[in-house]
């Protein structure tokens, strides 16, 4: 393939429209010529009588590869009744690879299975129904370990819901011995119908006791963090279902910044903690999109930019575009922070521009950003550049299908500098 610089391509069916594959799945191995870089992400979507239930899957540079001794933890690992959760693991060092895979439970089991997945060389293994595979009930939650014995693996898992089809994939959870923000957990109502909840995943991957503080701020009030303390027992999991309500008692969208006690020098990471937000299907089952911790490169300062890669869009799309500001906590009287929005098109062409003030510490949604900003059903593929005057912001995209209302969550990354 060749890309023109600032350029997006799109290939729809890739399995088909590159591999000439009718079915199948796997990983891509993306390789740019000596030099130059690439960015790449991708929706995997099951079609419906009304549109598409679907997932973003961004890449993964091969170097992020786990090998033995680096153990990484999924702390939405079972969902429970009604989600079947698929493994993936793809092998990166062309020599095959094996790992572990360990489930943790409530506090009325915490062992709940057991089991080995082995990638071939350059090759992928998945293992179906994760619950089944291992003999956990298929009710159960819980968290899953996955601890590399020999190779370079990247591991993926993907919680499906078995009423609507409906597919969240998560990425490893990030380690805690840091504060890192969730930028969103809600209990409010969206467009057509819809009632968006947030669950909260927490996995302790330790064999001794942690205790994990939970720091909520509103998007929209001008108010201090409001604190959860949390003990968890060595290799304990726990789920707090629609968790903004029944963990704080508040309604509306926020921010959560948790950190585990102990600090940099807890050898097991601290607690992870993950999220999905949803709401109920018409006729059963739900359809939702992961919300994760950010990691280092999703936050940009005064003179940095981040960049949205958009895996869909135009005509039976709606794209909203998320901004949070992740100050540690509110300052009366803060002046908001001023945002520059940049859309570019599939051909790398600025359709529009606008700058949007951002409270200190809160956050704004912009809904149907390009229908509210005059550009139609906005372009097919493109990228949104968000430039922040100062403070230090992130930000997110949810693209949703009008048909079935489904969401999908896409990350931003900081931006290449010249």
């Amino acid at each position: 393939m060749t890309l023109a610089g600032n350029a997006v391509v799109t290939k729809s069916d890739v399995l088909a429209s590159l591999f000439q594959l009718e079915s199948g799945s796997g990983a891509l191995l993306l390789t740019p010529e000596i030099g130059r870089s690439i960015d790449a992400t991708s929706r995997t979507y099951t079609s419906a009588p009304t549109g598409t239930y679907g997932m973003s899957v961004g890449a993964v540079d091969v170097f992020a590869g786990i090998g033995a001794g680096f153990p990484v933890s999924f702390a939405a690992g079972l969902l429970g009744d009604g989600f079947r959760t698929n493994v993936l693991a793809t092998d990166v060092s062309g020599r095959g690879a094996q790992a572990s895979l360990a489930l943790s439970a409530d506090t009325a089991a915490p062992s709940a299975g057991a089991g080995v997945i082995a990638p071939p060389a350059w090759g992928q293994a998945q293992v179906n129904d994760l619950a089944f595979a291992l003999g956990a009930p298929s009710w159960r939650t819980g968290s899953l370990l996955v601890t590399p014995q020999s190779g370079e693996t990247v591991v993926g898992v993907i919680a499906i819901d078995g009423a609507t089809n409906d597919p969240t994939y998560f990425a490893p959870d990030l380690p805690a011995t840091v504060v890192r923000t969730i930028p969103a957990i809600v209990h409010t109502d969206g467009s057509h119908g819809a009632a968006f909840r947030t669950d909260l995943f927490l996995f302790n991957p330790a064999n001794g006791l942690r205790t994990v503080r939970l720091l909520v701020k509103s998007w929209s009030t001008n108010e201090t963090e409001q604190t959860l303390v949390l003990t968890l027992l060595p290799e304990e999991s726990k789920t707090i279902h629609d968790a903004l309500l029944t963990a704080f008692g508040r309604t509306g969208v926020a921010r959560l910044r948790f950190e585990t006690d102990g600090g940099t020098t807890d050898a097991s990471g601290g607690v992870r903690v993950t999220s999905r937000t949803y709401t109920a299907g018409p006729n059963g089952g739900s359809y939702g999109l992961l919300i994760p911790a950010l990691n280092a490169f999703q936050s940009a300062g005064g003179g940095e930019a981040l960049e949205i890669l958009l895996p869909a869009g135009g005509s039976g799309f709606r794209t909203n575009l998320a901004l949070v500001e992740l100050t540690s906590s509110f300052v009366s009287g803060g002046t908001p922070v001023a945002v520059r929005v940049e859309v570019f098109d599939e051909h790398g062409i600025l359709l529009d521009h606008f700058e949007t003030p951002l409270p200190t510490a809160g956050g704004v949604q912009i809904d149907d950003l390009f229908h509210g900003r005059g550009l139609g059903d906005g372009p097919p593929a493109g990228v949104i550049r968000i430039s922040p005057a100062s403070g230090l912001v992130a930000a997110y995209a949810s693209v949703i299908d009008n048909g079935t209302n489904d969401p999908m969550y896409v990350a931003a990354q900081l931006a290449a500098q010249d």
